[in-house]
C-alpha cells in the first residue's frame, strides 16, 4: 500500500520564510529600510504581535469585535503584511519576480520530491501557510498546483485600491513599528497580564495600528476579509481534503511538519492511525508526532516513504530503534525492487559518502526519556538555526 504524503513546506523543503524574505526585500527596494536585517526585524515585530493576538488576546476581554470577526489565528501575519505591499504599489508581477529571487530549496529537495512521486508512485501534497503564488512559483514542474494547499492572495484587485492619504497612513505606521521590540512568548506567558510593561506597551501600539487605524481604511478591511491564511486548523482540514481527493483514509496518510501551525494536522493523522514525523521540528510540536527527523538533506525523506509504503509504521519504528546508514539501506532493499533500490542508493551514497554530508537522525519519540528528549531538543534547535537562520526563529 502506498501512503498519501502530506508535508508542510517552509522548513521541510525550503529553508526560507517567504513572507519574511519578501517583506524585507520589498522594504529595502523601496528604501523604507536601510538593510535586509532592518526589514527582517519589522517582520519579526509583526509576527510577535500576531502571536500575542492569536494566543493571548482573541476570545478574552482584551479582544475587540474586529479580531473576533476575522476569526484571527496564528499565522495571520500573512493577512497583515500585504497591506504594506499595496501601500508600496507592489503588483502581482513584482511579487512573482521576488518569489523567483528568493526561491531556494534544500539540498536533495527537488530530486526527492520527484522520486517520491515518480519512483515510489506516492501522491505528494504541500500543506503550507505560505501564499499560493510563492508555492506555485517555486514548485513549477515539481509538484502539480492541484496538490498545493496554501493561502490565496492577489494584489491586483480594484477593491484593494488605496488613495494617497491612506497610503501615507500605512507607510507612516512603519516608522512607529521600527523602534518597537519583538515580543517573544514562552511557557511563562499565559495571559496578556504576564507581558512585561515594555512588551505590553508595544502590543498596544501595534493593536492601535492594525485594528484601529487600519480598520478605518475600506480597502484594508477588504484585504483583511479576503486573505485567509492557512493556519493550524485549516491545515488539518486541507489534509482531510487531500485524503478525500485521493480516496484514502486518514490512517493511510503520512504527515510531516516542523512548527506550531503544523500541530493540528500532525495530531489529526497521529490520532487516526497514520504516520507522523517532525522534520527538524520545533520543540513545541514534538509531542504531536511519532518520529523526529533531523537532516541537512531532504532526500532522506525518500527512503523513509519507501519503507513506510512497504513495512508501515512498524517498519519505521524498527528502523528508528536501530538507526544507521547500513540499516537504512537494508530496510530500503527489503522495501523496493532492485532497480529503484540501485537508483536511490546511488543518490544516497553521493550525499552521505562522496559529499560527506552529516548523516541524518531518525528517532522514535516515545522511546526517549526526559534527558534524551532534552538533548534532542537542543540538537533540533541548533540544526534549525544552522539551516534556516532568521527564519528558524519564526514560529
Amino acid at each position: 500500500m502506498n501512503y498519501n504524503f502530506c508535508t508542510d513546506y517552509e522548513g521541510e523543503i525550503t529553508p526560507i520564510d517567504a513572507a519574511l524574505d519578501v517583506l524585507a526585500k520589498l522594504l529595502l527596494k523601496r528604501r523604507i529600510v536601510n538593510s535586509i536585517e532592518e526589514g527582517e526585524m519589522i517582520y519579526r515585530i509583526i509576527s510577535g504581535f500576531d502571536d500575542v493576538i492569536a494566543e493571548l488576546v482573541r476570545g478574552t476581554q482584551y479582544s475587540n469585535d474586529l479580531i473576533e470577526k476575522l476569526d484571527y489565528t496564528s499565522g495571520d501575519t500573512l493577512r497583515l503584511i500585504p497591506v504594506f505591499f499595496k501601500a508600496l504599489d507592489i503588483t502581482d508581477k513584482e511579487l512573482a519576480d521576488i518569489y523567483k529571487e528568493i526561491g531556494i530549496l534544500y539540498p536533495g529537495a527537488e530530486e526527492g520530491a520527484r522520486d517520491i512521486q515518480e519512483l515510489l508512485d506516492t501522491e505528494l501534497n504541500i500543506i503550507s501557510t505560505s501564499w499560493n503564488g510563492f508555492l506555485y512559483s517555486i514548485n513549477e514542474g515539481i509538484v502539480p498546483n492541484k496538490n498545493i494547499y496554501g493561502t490565496p492572495m492577489e494584489l491586483d484587485n480594484d477593491k484593494y485600491t488605496l488613495n494617497e492619504a491612506e497610503k501615507k497612513i500605512i507607510l507612516d505606521s512603519l516608522e512607529k513599528i521600527k523602534p518597537l521590540n519583538e515580543i517573544v512568548l514562552n511557557e511563562s506567558i499565559k495571559r496578556i497580564e504576564d507581558l512585561n510593561p515594555e512588551s505590553y506597551l508595544d502590543y498596544l501600539i501595534m493593536k492601535g495600528i492594525f485594528f484601529i487605524d487600519f480598520a478605518k481604511i475600506p480597502a484594508v478591511m477588504e484585504m483583511y476579509n479576503d486573505i485567509r491564511p492557512i493556519g493550524s486548523k485549516e491545515k488539518a482540514k486541507a489534509v482531510q481534503e487531500a485524503a478525500e481527493k485521493a480516496n484514502v483514509e486518514l490512517k493511510d496518510v503520512i504527515c510531516v511538519g516542523d512548527s506550531s501551525t503544523d500541530k493540528d494536522m500532525l495530531e489529526l493523522i497521529k490520532e487516526n492511525g497514520g504516520i507522523t514525523w517532525t522534520h527538524n521540528g520545533k520543540n513545541s510540536i514534538l509531542d504531536s508526532a511519532h518520529f523526529n527527523l533531523m537532516t541537512e538533506n531532504y532526500y532522506t525523506t525518500v527512503p523513509l516513504v519507501a519503507i513506510a509504503n512497504s513495512q508501515g509504521k512498524e517498519g519505521l519504528i524498527k528502523l528508528a530503534k536501530s538507526w544507521s546508514y547500513d540499516n537504512l539501506l537494508s530496510h530500503l532493499k527489503e522495501s523496493v525492487d532492485d532497480e529503484i533500490y540501485n537508483k536511490m542508493k546511488i543518490t544516497l551514497d553521493n550525499i552521505f559518502v562522496q559529499q560527506e554530508t552529516q548523516f541524518s537522525t531518525f528517532t522514535y519519540l516515545p522511546d526517549l526519556d526526559s534527558e534524551e528528549l532534552a538533548s534532542l531538543k537542543d540538537k533540533n534547535e541548533a540544526l534549525r538555526k544552522k539551516l534556516r537562520g532568521e527564519a528558524a526563529l519564526i514560529r
